[in-house]
Order: structure tokens, then C-alpha cells, then sequence
């Protein structure tokens, strides 16, 4: 579970940045059809970068707190049957 947790954390963050890039890139057709100009959309990708990082941090710190959760169980099975001897 935690590797599991780990990888969409991951994926999470690597995702957010390529389709920050994909939609920063794309035409707006608004753009177009007010003679603006249509190039990288900062703000577009911007959007998409803070949310992919924010949901990755929170997946990897949900992994982080499972690991030492598990890590705690395990220390104290062996200090109760270090106690039962």
C-alpha cells in the first residue's frame, strides 16, 4: 500500500507538470477571437502545476505516516513479545 501510494504521488506530480505544459500550449479560441495573444498561457499551466505538486504531497504524505504506522506496529508486536518471554 504504501509503495502504491508512493507511485501516485509521483505520477501525480509528473502528471500535473506535463498537462500544465499540454494546456499552457493549446489555442484558446476566446484568444483568437479577440486578437489577443495566444501564446503559453501561464496562468492555465500554473493552475494545473500547483494542483498536480499539492495532490502528490498529500499521496506521498499519506504513504510517509502508513509507513511509520507500520513501522510502529511492528515495534511494538516485538517489544510485547519480548515482555511475554
Amino acid at each position: 500500500m504504501v509503495k502504491t501510494l508512493k507511485a501516485l504521488g509521483i505520477i501525480s506530480i509528473i502528471g500535473g507538470i506535463i498537462v500544465g505544459i499540454i494546456y499552457g500550449t493549446k489555442e484558446d479560441p476566446l484568444a483568437k477571437l479577440l486578437e489577443m495573444d495566444d501564446s503559453f498561457r501561464f496562468a492555465v499551466a500554473l493552475s494545473w502545476w500547483v494542483s498536480g505538486l499539492v495532490s502528490g504531497i498529500l499521496f506521498l504524505a499519506f504513504s510517509k505516516m502508513l509507513e511509520l504506522l507500520e513501522w510502529h506496529s511492528h515495534m511494538l508486536k516485538e517489544l510485547m513479545e519480548r515482555n511475554a518471554r
